[in-house]
């Protein structure tokens, strides 16, 4: 019998949000590098800028993604990323592809490693007491933690359903509650208005999607492949067009013995542009269904594919 460790939601602190001195500071120093609206109408869109000069302090610079459909008339949030020993582009490179996906800037400023040689940080002292009595930021911070308690009820809900199906004498209506609550999520995450519920279902959406996948590994591992075959399952309704979620499915449902499960999932992993012939081919989870036509028609239909579309 495989074992499972049982889900825990995040916790939320209801505590009044406090920011700690260093935190303010840093963000006071990231004001005064914060480009201007003139400075932004002149940086490339789309790509990775390596070095920004701050306009206030020529010393200071960093590395800027603006996501391809950016326009400097309008509000984004943005991601920064610091790094103690200042690594240049490695954060910009590494958040690159979700800015594209849910539209924010990422911006990693080379300042940590400036914080070693600071003296007088009166200045930037002054600009951290006005960070926290900014009403924006007291706004922000308070629309935050609504977020945060939002997202703990959504995962509260969702991984209570998950627990109940292990013990479920109705499995499929647990099931299908657990789909209607990401197909709710999957919906608000579409939203083209910046919301809140937007913004927590894009969260709630991935922390499903981190715990899915991990647990259906845990119960790969454990040779308990029912389990992981829910778990990949779920992850599949949260990201229906990631052909690795597919594939994963299929290697859990040939190692079940489910055949024809196994060679669906496989035919969906392909059609989504899994192409890889030689881990189709070669990886021994396939054992059960390497003889049947199907799976060998699928290996074709890769190769197909590569040869459609040469990188």
């Amino acid at each position: 019998m495989g074992h499972s460790r049982r889900h825990k939601p995040p916790m939320v602190t209801t505590k009044p949000y406090k920011i700690p001195a260093l935190v303010a500071t840093s963000f006071a120093l990231l004001l005064a590098c914060h480009p201007s609206f003139s400075q932004t109408k002149d940086l490339p869109a789309g790509k990775v800028i390596e070095r920004v000069v701050c306009l206030k302090d020529a010393s200071q610079s960093y590395a800027l993604y603006l996501p391809p459909d950016y326009a400097p008339d309008r509000r984004w949030p943005v991601v920064y990323a610091f790094d103690p020993g200042a690594r240049g582009l490695r954060p910009v490179e590494r958040f690159k592809d979700a800015a594209e996906k849910y539209g924010y800037i990422v911006k990693y400023d080379a300042i940590a490693k400036d914080f070693r040689g600071l003296r007088d940080a009166s200045e930037f002292a002054k600009r951290a007491d006005e960070l926290r009595a900014n009403r924006e930021v007291k706004e922000s911070l308070k629309q935050e933690q609504a977020a945060e308690q939002t997202q703990q009820r959504r995962s509260q809900e969702f991984f209570g359903m998950r627990e109940q199906l292990k013990t479920a004498e109705n499995r499929s209506m647990t099931m299908a509650g657990m789909k209607n609550v990401i197909s709710d999520l999957r919906r608000k995450a579409a939203g083209k208005d910046a919301s809140i519920d937007r913004l927590v279902a894009r969260r709630t959406l991935g922390l499903f999607y981190v715990s899915m996948m991990e647990e259906a590994s845990s119960h790969r591992s454990a040779k308990n492949y029912p389990e992981a075959i829910i778990d990949l399952r779920l992850a599949a309704e949260i990201r229906p067009d990631n052909p690795q979620v597919f594939f994963a499915l299929a290697r859990a449902c040939a190692l079940d013995g489910d055949k024809r499960q196994a060679l669906e999932a496989l035919k969906k992993a392909v059609e989504l542009g899994f192409t890889n012939t030689d881990e189709i081919g070669g990886n021994p989870d396939f054992a059960s269904i390497r003889n049947e036509a199907a799976y060998k028609q699928l290996i074709e239909d890769a190769k197909r594919k590569v040869d459609r579309n040469p990188k």
